[in-house]
């Protein structure tokens, strides 16, 4: 027992003293990496903020904004506990600025102690920053605060400054080596702590563990006592012979058990050799029976091997004949159908009918948004939400990327699948194969079993591919066809639309030239007119209102204005009857148009349906209520028993396309809509309904000229008019006006009295009628007055007497030159020369470009006396 306590002891004390020594040097070896490992952080983060503070300040500094570098480091300063000072060096090293204003001008702060820069105090250097442990030479404080004592060592940095890549300075900071020397003076205590700790638990554990490893001796004892008596009993061969010298020296390593452990192996190995001889031969006796036994059994396994492939061969066999009939009728049946959706349902059917599987779904390739959509399903199928799959996603995803079949036993489990996708839950087995279309991956075809076990045979795939390919080009073919047919009916499309635009020329054509017949004829009656007003204007200035001329005279001027309204049609539908254009209300245009109309026509119903907050648009507003009141009448002659008039007003938007058909800009555009209940027309009235002198009324009831007129009104303010009507339906006129962001006209009244005046007016017309009478018309207002017959008379008599005339009233058109060049050349004898335009046409074209020339003014013949002195009375006072 002594023995086995001295061994013990020893091997404690030895143990220990190894330990300890391992502890002592991993902690000192622990200490110096941690306080390393500390510094460079310390420097690296110092690095950092000089880098951070360098790149705010450097435009700063290169611009000399003293105030806000100070501002800038002052906040560092503040928040920054370790920071003692700052100062800004120049490319000479002398300091610009510091938080001690005492060191400007010197090479370093005033509170480091002087020393020349050598390389001994250099700690940490990269390219741009330097960090060197220097002395304070007094104590350092902020705003009153100390923050650094004298002698104290500190880290004085330096981090070059550059703007725009050209070296200005450097920033140089101070910081307090205190928080690092705390650092590395805990991490020290802390290594000793833990080396402490290591040993107070290795110990106590050594002691454990060499108890344990002397243990053995005794139980030793204890085997060989226990092995004595058995001897005592039993013969030495079956003693011998049971023994086992590891469970006797249970592991001891002395070397008295192993002595004893190998005298007892020399004894019994002697006694168990001729066992060991018959238990060899008992085990190659058992090893031939199995041999034997093997090779029986691989030959019945071999056997039943190929009775089962043979089978299953069969099997194969019989389920691809099936597979291959159906997919023969399937090909002639998807030959068959041509339209594209109408395709898809019948490939989903037919491959679900080939694969056993109840539900399937096409899912097409988008380019635009580089999806999947699902546009055909079947089955179950049709109850899950229609969402786009991406590229590579779910099994459909990860078809169209690799362009192969995949087939997945149970889609619930597995881990390609989409989760969260609704419906989904009890999806089995699924496969889906890939569609080429026009040589690419077009889309992806796929069929699926819910919830039931479902077991797909192997060259069921096979045909499955082989049924991709066929409905691959089954689906080509279909999209040819749908090609074709939409080049097809795009041409019908184009042709009709040409025919169209064609008969749209043509009556165009036929309408501009009748349009130009009009005006020449309408230019002519208002020069008659004018000679026939102007007479009897001067008439009735002769005599008194009660005489029986003056009487007659006034019924003249009223057939005057009706000869003249007459005209006024045929100049509209020359689109020559744009007499004064300003911004109006549409739909007050309308209620007044509605007013006079509603006087007149008892028996017709009338309603309206005005928009509000229409924008205006800019008319002749006589020239409109003309047109609204033509088709008002046009309307009414179409109900000769009553009926009703709806009238609209709205606003719509044309863009390029509608605005082309028109013949019109795109744009916003206010609408008028006049509708009937009448008799309607057939395609064919529609087509001349806006021809002049066209009437379905009988002979002498109608001039056809209302709606041929309005029709040009409407062109001559840039707008459209269109009908739409079927026999028996009534119709619908509509037109369109361009809109307008101006506000709208105020009317002035317009005095009727004769004003007289005084001065010289030139006289310029090539009807010697005219002439005259204007003339005398004139003279009785208190004028002078020269006269000229054409435009070079009217320059010439206007070069010699400039001085004296003081207004010149022009005719627009003219034989040798029309009143333009007489204008512009008056105009450069004396830029100041008043004019007034004269003509039968109407304030449209050339007469319109002379107005805004300069022209003074406009007088549409015929034109009364009261006319005529007010618009030179205008002119002359003006």
């Amino acid at each position: 027992m002594a023995f086995h306590m001295r061994l013990q002891t020893k091997l404690l004390v030895v143990v220990s003293v190894l330990v300890l020594g391992v502890v002592l040097v991993t902690s000192g070896l622990v200490t110096y990496s941690q306080k390393k490992r500390a510094t460079e952080s310390t420097y690296r983060l110092m690095e950092r903020d000089a880098r951070y503070l360098s790149r705010r300040i450097s435009h700063n500094i290169y611009n000399s904004n003293w105030r806000t570098i100070q501002i800038t480091l002052d906040m560092a300063l503040q928040s920054n506990g370790d920071m003692l000072y700052y100062a800004i060096h120049d490319k000479d090293d002398r300091i610009l600025f510091s938080s001690d204003t005492k060191s400007v001008g010197t090479w370093q702060p005033g509170c480091i102690a002087e020393a020349p820069q050598s390389e001994e105090s250099v700690r940490y250097r990269s390219n741009e920053f330097t960090v060197r442990e220097l002395p304070l030479s007094e104590p350092v404080a902020y705003k009153g605060a100390p923050r650094g004592a004298k002698g104290e060592v500190v880290f004085d940095t330096c981090m070059k400054v550059s703007y725009i890549g050209r070296p200005i300075g450097c920033l140089r900071v101070g910081y307090s080596t205190r928080e690092l020397s705390a650092h590395i003076q805990k991490s020290a205590t802390d290594v000793l702590a833990g080396g402490a700790a290591i040993l107070l638990t290795v110990i106590p554990g050594l002691l454990i563990l060499i108890r344990i490893s002397i243990a053995p001796l005794g139980r030793l004892n204890r085997n060989l006592l226990l092995l004595r008596k058995r001897a005592e009993t039993e013969s030495i061969g079956k003693v011998l012979g049971s023994v086992d010298i590891d469970e006797i020296s249970d592991g001891s390593t002395t070397t008295e058990i192993r002595e004893l452990s190998l005298s007892f192996g020399a004894l019994s190995g002697m006694l168990v050799e001729n066992w060991q001889q018959l238990e060899a031969q008992q085990y190659n006796l058992e090893m031939n029976v199995t041999r034997r036994t093997g090779a029986l059994r691989k030959a019945n396994r071999a056997l039943l091997r190929e009775i089962a492939e043979k089978k299953e061969a069969e099997e194969k066999l019989r389920v691809k004949n099936s597979l291959m009939e159906a997919l023969h009728d399937t090909t002639l049946d998807l030959m068959r159908h041509l339209e594209f959706n109408e395709l898809l349902e019948l490939l989903l059917r037919r491959a679900g009918g080939l694969m056993s599987m109840e539900s399937g779904y096409y899912f097409e390739y988008r380019e635009s948004t580089r999806q999947l959509y699902p546009i055909v399903t079947s089955g179950r199928f049709e109850e899950v939400p229609k969402l786009p799959t991406r590229i590579g996603e779910g099994l459909v995803g990860r078809v169209w990327e690799t362009d192969r079949p995949l087939y997945v036993e149970d889609y619930k489990t597995w881990s390609g699948r989409v989760k969260g996708h609704p419906g989904l839950e009890s999806l089995g087995a699924s496969v889906a194969v890939p569609i080429r279309l026009e040589g690419n991956v077009g889309g992806v075809m796929g069929l699926a079993q819910f919830g039931d076990e479902f077991e797909m045979e192997e060259t069921a795939m096979g045909v499955l591919a082989r049924f991709a390919e066929l409905a691959s080009i089954a689906l080509n073919n279909a999209m040819m066809h749908s090609k074709l047919q939409g080049e097809l009916d795009e041409r019908r499309r184009v042709e009709k639309e040409k025919d169209r635009l064609f008969q749209h020329l043509l009556q165009a054509q036929k309408l501009e030239a009748i349009g130009t017949l009009a005006g020449g004829i309408a230019h002519d009656i208002n020069n008659l007119l004018m000679a026939v007003q102007g007479n009897i204007s001067l008439i009735m200035s002769l005599t008194s209102p009660g005489d029986i001329v003056h009487k007659r005279g006034g019924k003249i001027e009223e057939l005057v204005a009706s000869g003249s309204a007459l005209t006024s049609q045929l100049l509209g539908f020359a689109r020559g009857g744009r007499y004064h254009v300003r911004p109006e209300s549409v739909n007050t245009v309308v209620k007044s148009s509605l007013s006079m109309f509603g006087r007149t026509r008892k028996g017709i119903m009338i309603s309206e349906s005005l928009a509000e907050w229409l924008p205006n648009v800019e008319i002749d507003r006589t020239q409109m209520e003309q047109v609204l009141l033509n088709l008002y009448l046009n309307a009414s002659h179409a109900m000769p028993d009553g009926g009703r008039i709806r009238i609209e007003t709205g606003m719509t938007d044309l863009d390029d396309k509608l605005a082309a058909a028109f013949n019109l800009k795109s744009g916003a555009y206010v609408t008028v809509a006049v509708s009937d209940t009448g008799v309607g027309m057939d395609k064919s009235t529609q087509s001349k309904i806006f021809d002049p002198f066209f009437t379905t009324r009988e002979m002498g009831r109608g001039t056809g000229l209302g709606l041929a007129s309005a029709y040009g009104i409407v062109k001559n303010h840039k707008g459209a008019i269109t009908v739409t009507s079927e026999k028996g339906r009534g119709a619908c006129f509509t037109i369109h006006l361009p809109a307008t962001a101006k506000p709208c006209w105020e009317d002035e009244a317009s005095p009727l009295a004769i004003h007289s005046g005084e001065g010289t007016v030139l006289v310029v017309d090539d009807e010697p009628e005219i002439r005259e009478v204007v003339k005398t018309m004139l003279k009785g207002l208190g004028y002078l007055c020269l006269e000229a017959e054409n435009s070079s008379q009217c320059v010439s008599v206007y070069r010699e007497k400039a001085r004296d005339i003081d207004l010149v009233l022009l005719d627009v058109v003219m034989p040798d030159a029309g009143g333009d060049i007489a204008y512009q050349a008056m105009k450069k004898i004396n830029p100041e020369v008043r004019v007034i335009l004269c003509s039968g046409y109407s304030l449209e074209g050339r007469a319109e470009k002379m107005i805004e020339a300069g022209c003074n003014g406009f007088i549409q013949k015929p034109f009364t006396m009261e006319v005529l002195s007010t618009e030179i009375h205008r002119v002359m006072e003006g």
